[in-house]
């Protein structure tokens, strides 16, 4: 395990884990690696800020949650768990297999263009960039389990 946080991402504590990564993970900075895992890290504890259902009672608190980082075979893994409504599960799963199939076909260029178009004719809903943005950033399939829990 290189980094293990279990608790609320306010925009200051989301800049320290920011600060953290970039010095355990200075020896595996090659080829971008450093800039791609940091962009990683910030959509996804952005997402868990935002929109995760685990947040104190106060109005505007921010999301809580995990978030890890740590070594599997020759990769860094970066994990979090953003529970989410059951209602918007279904949709979550769809995105990430959508994305995923572009991923396989070579196309999460074109699939991320079509995507830009889209959120600059509905301005009011969001097009899933930032789910797509981690896939080019890692390079990989987004691996993403969606389980329902409360509504």
């Amino acid at each position: 395990m290189l980094y293990d946080f279990h608790g609320a991402f306010s925009m200051d504590r989301i800049v320290e884990i920011g600060e953290t990564l970039i010095e355990i993970l200075k020896p595996y900075d090659f080829n971008g690696l450093m800039h791609r895992i940091f962009c990683v890290m910030v959509e996804m504890t952005q997402n868990i800020k935002q929109y995760s259902l685990e947040r104190s009672s106060s109005p505007g608190s921010p999301g809580s949650g995990p978030f890890l980082v740590y070594r599997m075979q020759d990769m860094i893994v970066l994990e979090s768990e953003n529970p989410v409504r059951q209602t918007d599960a279904e949709e979550l799963r769809m995105r990430i297999d959508e994305i995923n199939q572009a991923v396989r076909a070579g196309r999460l260029k074109e699939y991320f263009l079509s995507k830009c178009a889209e959120g600059r004719e509905q301005p009011t809903h969001g097009a899933g960039l930032g789910l797509i943005d981690m896939a080019r950033k890692s390079g990989e399939e987004l691996k993403g389990t969606v389980t329902t829990g409360r509504d």
